[in-house]
């Protein structure tokens, strides 16, 4: 059975689009606090607080409408039902429309400066992964939901146009940003799987989940490469065994 679906979430009428990754079963409506993987802007009167659920069975996947208002599924209206979802579907849910899609994205990982990580988030088509302050300190937040959209940035991770960027919000009064230890200069850079972008304090290493990855411990470096451990690190030129390398397998 699937374990994992990637949705494809749009809206015609404001013009917003982005991809969700979601562990099946998939909750989708408007309320931050009812586990909704797929999060609504509350602002639609006409999609519940739990609109719908998204779930596997061993004969595919099925979709439960438990809303007020229905739902459409292939232009069929749905009500208070369960209906079998074939493998092209588009349910509407009041403007937007939720359908499946193939991706194999990126994650970004956050590590502090000993390389324990913090947090991981998948790297999707939309608004993107904004690193934004909490505290005194940096953290990543999806700005593909809406409840983050008003995130003060200081810089986005996203798709754009098929290349994963790095997009700094104002680069002349920004922090400094690394990225592989070369200081970033322009609003926007391309990143590439085992990237290290470093701001402050926190690291944010660019994976490839079928990608295994090892890093340099060498506290000037810490920076990744491809294994095995028995060579030497293509930034620091240090033996990577010799540094205790890390290794980073998804």
């Amino acid at each position: 059975m699937i374990e994992k679906l990637y949705l494809s979430i749009s809206n015609d009428v404001t013009g917003e689009h982005y991809v969700a990754g979601c562990r099946l079963p998939v909750r989708l409506g408007k309320h931050p606090d009812s586990d909704n993987q797929v999060l609504f802007d509350a602002k639609f009167r006409a999609i519940s607080r739990v609109h719908g659920t998204i779930e596997s069975t061993p004969r595919g996947l099925h979709y439960t409408d438990t809303s007020s208002n229905g739902s459409r599924v292939g232009g069929l209206v749905v009500r208070d039902a369960k209906v079998a979802l074939s493998p092209r579907f588009d349910i509407e849910i009041g403007d937007y429309h939720v359908r499946p899609v193939e991706a194999s994205p990126l994650t970004v990982l956050t590590t502090e400066m000993a390389l324990l990580e913090l947090q991981r988030m998948e790297l999707l088509p939309g608004r993107g992964i904004g690193v934004v302050r909490r505290g005194s300190t940096l953290a990543i937040a999806d700005l593909n939901r809406w409840t983050e959209w008003d995130k003060q940035t200081v810089a986005v991770f996203q798709v754009v146009a098929d290349q994963n960027v790095l997009v700094v919000e104002d680069i002349d009064n920004a922090p400094p940003i690394l990225i592989n230890k070369s200081k970033v200069t322009k609003q926007r850079s391309i990143l590439a799987p085992l990237d290290v972008v470093e701001i402050n304090n926190i690291r944010f290493e660019v994976l490839d989940p079928h990608m295994k990855s090892v890093v340099c411990s060498h506290e000037t470096c810490q920076l990744l490469n491809r294994p095995p451990h028995e060579q030497n690190c293509k930034w620091c030129g240090r033996h990577l065994a010799n540094t205790g390398a890390i290794s980073r397998i998804l």
